[in-house]
C-alpha cells in the first residue's frame, strides 16, 4: 500500500519506469535505449528513484 501511494506522486513516465524495471524485470539497455538515454543515465535516474522510495518509507516509518 505505501508503495503505491508513493508511485501515486511520481509522474506518468517515473511510474511506469519504475514498474518495469522492479515489477516487469526490463533490462536497463532496453529501457534506456527506449527512452533514447544511456545505461548509465537510466541506471542513475533509477537510483534517484529508489532513494526517494527509501526516504519515503522511512518518512512512514518503515525501517529499512
Amino acid at each position: 500500500e505505501l508503495i503505491s501511494r508513493w508511485l501515486d506522486t511520481r509522474t506518468a513516465e517515473e511510474r511506469a519506469l519504475f514498474l518495469r524495471r522492479y515489477w516487469n524485470g526490463d533490462a536497463i539497455q532496453t529501457l534506456a535505449q527506449e527512452a533514447g538515454v544511456r545505461p548509465n543515465a537510466m541506471t542513475k535516474r533509477l537510483l534517484r528513484l529508489r532513494e526517494q522510495l527509501r526516504r519515503y518509507l522511512e518518512r512512514e516509518g518503515v525501517a529499512i
